[in-house]
């Protein structure tokens, strides 16, 4: 590459109930065709299920937190939370309004290697876009030298964190 690129245009969230009922629908039975997973498990769904239930009630803030290291975990969280979630609350005696959903962030480059119809779907989920090189940028501002004596790794880690804080 020989010059600069232009800064990504930004997307906004478009939250559509329509294309999240679609894809709550999709979503077992494409983990299940693309990817063999025909079950999503997690340890103290108990805990996940008053967490919301909590939330709904306004009785709390929540934000979740987590790295994905593949791409189908963000699929797998989706069916966890859209349709196992609900499911796992009733058998508690918890009703969850509908839609149990979560607003995630995810990096503004994604759309250019899995195509634009995946930044149009993200977007649809009411995702929100940002821009790692930002985020680095203003890391490397933050930790200056540090950085430079360190493991590139270091920042991968800390990037959740790093997004409560950055303005």
């Amino acid at each position: 590459m020989t010059q600069a690129q232009s800064s990504l245009e930004f997307i906004p969230p478009a939250y559509s109930p329509v294309i999240w009922n679609l894809a709550k629908g999709i979503i077992p039975f494409w983990l299940r065709y693309n990817h063999s997973i025909v079950r999503v498990e997690v340890d103290h769904a108990e805990e996940l299920v008053h967490l919301y239930d909590q939330f709904q009630q306004g009785k709390m803030r929540f934000m979740m937190a987590f790295r994905h290291p593949s791409v189908i975990d963000p699929p797998c969280l989706a069916q966890l939370l859209w349709n196992q979630l609900p499911n796992l609350a009733q058998r508690q005696g918890i009703s969850l309004r509908s839609p149990v959903h979560t607003h995630f962030i995810y990096d503004r480059g994604i759309p250019l290697w899995a195509g634009k119809r995946v930044g149009w779907g993200i977007s649809k989920l009411g995702e929100h876009p940002f821009a790692v090189a930002q985020l680095i940028g203003w890391v490397c501002d933050q930790f200056g030298n540090y950085l430079l004596t360190d493991s590139f790794l270091w920042l991968l880690p800390l990037k959740e964190r790093l997004m409560a804080t950055m303005k």
